[in-house]
């Protein structure tokens, strides 16, 4: 398979905030960003896949905050929580027609996104982390490869974790 042909759907954004405080327009825009485009995303590369006849891997790639939880960030993580098992539905749905798919969740990695934070922020995600540091493209990069590759034609409907030891 073509490294073009093997779709990452990432999207996200940042709703961060005293939930009690939040908008209704923040918390559904963070649901749409974070979860409805995602779904919506691979529908349209399956659908286009089926039509063609062509089976393929599918990485939906979420955010680490699904998993511990964060105080003022209440929306992210319900709604980043939520492709894990969207995945792990549609690895069982699309198996028999030889679809490969499987959730990525990053911890922080130094991105336009993680640059607005505020520099306190930013040093308390790198004090949380194990590795003492952000991650970076390069260090989630050969994560994707894989899971894209024909090394992985058994791993399907899994969730994996790339985030410098946070969450263990």
């Amino acid at each position: 398979m073509a490294a073009c042909d093997a779709p990452v759907n990432k999207v996200g954004m940042v709703c961060d905030g005293v939930f009690a405080q939040q908008s209704a327009q923040d918390i559904e825009r963070a649901i749409q960003v974070n979860l409805v485009s995602a779904i919506y995303l691979t529908k349209l590369i399956f659908r286009e896949r089926l039509a063609l006849r062509m089976p393929g891997v599918v990485v939906v790639a979420g955010s680490i905050v699904a998993i511990p939880g964060y105080c003022v960030l209440a929306v992210c993580p319900a709604a980043n929580g939520a492709l894990s098992p969207f995945g792990r539905s549609l690895s069982r749905e699309m198996g028999a027609m030889e679809f490969r798919i499987t959730t990525l969740l990053p911890g922080s990695i130094a991105t336009d996104m993680s640059r607005r934070l505020s520099e306190s922020r930013r040093e308390q995600v790198v004090r949380r982390t194990p590795l003492g540091r952000l991650g970076t493209v390069d260090n989630v990069s050969p994560v994707v490869r894989l899971l894209l590759s024909d090394g992985a034609r058994f791993i399907s409907g899994r969730q994996i974790v790339a985030d410098g030891g946070l969450t263990t």
